[in-house]
């Protein structure tokens, strides 16, 4: 469904969708300073499917969610226990 072709509530829900999504995005770099781990790694939890981003700013950075926080710690976590990837 195009933009131009859903209804004006609609739009203003994606609107405010995208808004909210920006203001809480955190770039690759913020991430890692968050969670103590390096960006090579986090590249490699997304490349295997651990991390999902929640696009691409208009820069091109990859941009992240408060989930992949959580999900990183849970991995930190569960390495820490001798678990592998």
């Amino acid at each position: 469904m195009l933009e131009q072709d859903a209804a004006p509530a609609e739009q203003r829900i994606r609107m405010k969708g995208e808004d909210m999504l920006r203001s809480h995005a955190k770039t690759i770099g913020q991430l890692s300073r968050r969670s103590g781990v390096p960006v090579k790694v986090l590249r490699h939890y997304e490349d295997l499917g651990f991390l999902y981003t929640l696009g691409r700013s208009e820069s091109n950075y990859r941009l992240f969610g408060e989930e992949a926080v959580w999900c990183v710690q849970v991995i930190q976590g569960l390495r820490s226990l001798g678990l592998t990837l």
